[in-house]
């Protein structure tokens, strides 16, 4: 790495990956909480609202995710992921603190949003600003943090809720222990809104913004080179790795450990 600060590239690759850390955690949290919470706002019976407050946090998560590439491109990749840690805190806060199933709902939509731009926007910075010789092991952080804020997010649960088969007789946990399970996400959200503001701006986004071309207009590459011949294997590869993850059910597994290990 001659000729980098390689521990600024470390420091800021981390800041970043903080990102995939809470994209983890936020992912996952709700799997332990949901015995509680459902009890709480009377959903037990309801199959239906039990799904939605299941999927809202998705549903975030495909508008986050849909709006973050271009929103990165038009302000710059920093300010981005200074909204996403502004938008998990936020939800970390909202989703323990709301006693209704309305709003409960409304907070954990936005940490969705969160986990998109944050999904999007985490391997992407790294990538930019890492080196080509290194590129591969930064990125790879990012998928390293994600499993543990799942981890964290299995922990945090288990320690609050011991038995989640007998969840009507824990009081505490129906009352308070689900939304402590959500809050304990706002210090490493808080940490990584802090952390984000002593960052740099990438390289990649400050050339496409001013680097001029030989005719006197700003490089930028649109839709049509993306989708042309000399991309098109790339594309199609990326697209059935992104496809076949889904479809392997981990989402399944995760957000419905907790009913899957007590049924088991």
């Amino acid at each position: 790495m001659q000729g980098f600060n390689k521990g600024f590239i470390y420091f800021i690759c981390l800041v970043s990956a903080m990102g995939g850390l809470l994209f983890g955690y936020d992912w996952v949290v709700i799997g332990g909480a949901k015995p509680f919470y459902e009890l709480f706002f009377g959903i037990s019976a309801s199959p239906w609202m039990q799904g939605v407050a299941m999927t809202t946090a998705l549903v975030g998560c495909l508008v986050g995710a849909m709006v973050a590439g271009a929103a990165a491109d038009k302000y710059g990749r920093k300010p981005l992921l200074m909204v996403s840690a502004v938008l998990f805190t936020v939800s970390a806060i909202a989703t323990g603190l709301f006693n209704d199933f309305t709003l409960f709902n409304i907070a954990r939509f936005v940490g969705g949003v969160g986990i998109g731009v944050a999904s999007a926007l985490s391997p992407m910075y790294i990538a930019e600003v890492s080196p080509a010789n290194i590129r591969g092991r930064m990125v790879s952080m990012n998928q390293m943090t994600i499993v543990l804020g799942i981890l964290g997010a299995q922990v945090v649960n288990m320690l609050l809720a011991k038995d989640t088969s007998v969840a009507e007789s824990q009081a505490w946990n129906v009352e308070w222990g689900w939304r402590w399970m959500f809050w304990a996400e706002t210090l490493p959200a808080a940490l990584f809104l802090l952390m984000s503001f002593f960052i740099p701006e990438s390289p990649v986004f400050l050339r496409m913004k001013a680097a001029p071309r030989p005719d006197g207009r700003k490089a930028e590459a649109g839709l049509s080179e993306l989708f042309s011949y000399k991309y098109s294997k790339v594309l199609l590869l990326g697209l059935v790795i992104a496809v076949f993850q889904q479809w392997c059910g981990t989402n399944v597994i995760f957000n419905y450990a907790q009913e899957i290990f007590v049924g088991a």
